[in-house]
């Protein structure tokens, strides 16, 4: 089968049969930055909630070598 993809999410919202359409979760890094913030090595929401897997991204180094 060839799937038109726009007419069938379309046609399937309209008819109302969303149990046949995928939602991708994602997490929305900016605001979530945004509402928070890290304290030692935890990420502290401005209500005090702790949001467990953010962990403080290590520093790259940059390094120039020049001939």
């Amino acid at each position: 089968m060839a799937y038109d993809e726009k007419m069938v999410l379309n046609s399937l919202r309209n008819q109302g049969m969303s149990q046949y359409i995928k939602v991708k979760e994602s997490i929305d890094k900016v605001d979530l930055k945004k509402a928070g913030r890290m304290v030692g090595d935890k990420f502290v929401m401005e209500d005090g909630e702790i949001i467990a897997g953010i962990t403080e991204k290590p520093a790259t180094e940059k390094v120039t070598f020049k001939y």
